[in-house]
């Protein structure tokens, strides 16, 4: 190896040393962001428990038929929900309001977090899921056409 060569395979460690710092940096900084995310994300959901405090205790309660609700975040909007658990197209309902696209290349994804024991995933049709207050869905459709 010439000595030309050295330099530019010393400037090319460096050049990617210099990336390498650059991207841990950003991975800090969204951590960071991420980390402010769910923070405020925590406080908008005290917040809500604190308005609807006042008409019965928000997270479990029981009607007078002892069904007990649950709340549950779906695509950022808290919703009241009965029993133990939810199933897909329950979600992809409350989500679309009872009307979620349809056609031949719709297709609906349904990711969760904060399940029971922090556990999150993604539903297809035909699934159920364990549901806990204050677990989060989040519903979109695409189109592939």
């Amino acid at each position: 190896m010439n000595g030309k060569d050295h330099v530019l395979e010393n400037q090319q460690v460096e050049e990617a040393m210099a990336e390498l710092e650059n991207a841990a940096t950003d991975l800090r900084i969204a951590e960071a962001v991420e980390e402010a995310a769910e923070e405020k994300f925590e406080e908008a959901i005290e917040k809500l428990e604190e308005a609807q405090a006042h008409a019965h205790p928000v997270g479990h309660y029981e009607h007078e038929d002892h069904e007990t609700e649950t709340m549950v975040i779906i695509n950022a909007s808290p919703h009241e929900v009965t029993g133990k658990e939810l199933t897909y197209k329950e979600v992809v309902d409350f989500a679309y309001n009872n009307a979620p696209p349809t056609g031949p290349n719709v297709v609906i994804t349904v990711t969760y977090s904060r399940g029971e024991n922090g556990k999150s995933g993604t539903m297809l049709p035909g699934d159920s899921v364990k549901i806990k207050s204050r677990m989060v869905f989040d519903v979109s459709a695409t189109d592939r056409s």
